[in-house]
């Protein structure tokens, strides 16, 4: 759960710092 959606508060700035495409 490290680039998964739900915890894109925690990861925003991981893969997508704007927002996930794939929610």
């Amino acid at each position: 759960s490290t680039n998964s959606p739900s915890n894109k508060t925690a990861t925003t700035t991981k893969t997508t710092p704007w927002a996930w495409p794939w929610t």
